[in-house]
């Protein structure tokens, strides 16, 4: 499994060679880098998450008391 790291280098890797591209590879090239951001940032929140352990409440399960 790829780090996070690695899949925004990977991403940056799309990019630039979407700037040497033909048009008609260019959108997925750019796909491809979005997919890769898009991981790498699913990756980080997954270590924030477990790094803020169990006891701090979810966003979605805290509710204000009125």
């Amino acid at each position: 499994m790829m780090t996070a790291a690695e899949y925004l280098l990977k991403a940056e890797n799309y990019a630039f060679a979407a700037k040497a591209a033909p048009p008609a590879m260019q959108r997925c090239l750019i796909r491809a880098a979005a997919i890769c951001r898009n991981r790498a940032l699913r990756l980080t929140l997954a270590d924030r998450k477990k790094s803020a352990g169990a006891d701090a409440p979810s966003p979605r399960t805290f509710r204000r008391s009125y």
